[in-house]
């Protein structure tokens, strides 16, 4: 996990439950979030990455979690360290 000292995401409540959504519902299985399901403030925000390699369902790529798209989601352990 990537050092982060800013977590500086601006999703509203709607975007933030999509997200969540999303995580729990492609986590188990490595094919990928289809293009249909992104919001565009999962991209700007950097919570998603766009992965050109097909994946098992589809003939193009998918979107893939970003280290800092798991930290909403839970899905990162985070380590706290004293200054």
């Amino acid at each position: 996990m990537p050092l982060y000292d800013s977590f500086d995401i601006f999703l509203s409540g709607k975007e933030l439950e999509q997200l969540k959504k999303l995580w729990h519902r492609h986590k188990s299985h490595q094919n990928g979030i289809h293009r249909l399901e992104i919001l565009a403030a999962f991209t700007r925000e950097k919570l998603l990455e766009y992965d050109r390699h097909p994946n098992a369902h589809d003939s193009y790529g998918a979107y893939q979690s970003t280290d800092l798209g798991k930290i909403p989601v839970r899905g990162a352990h985070l380590e706290v360290r004293g200054v």
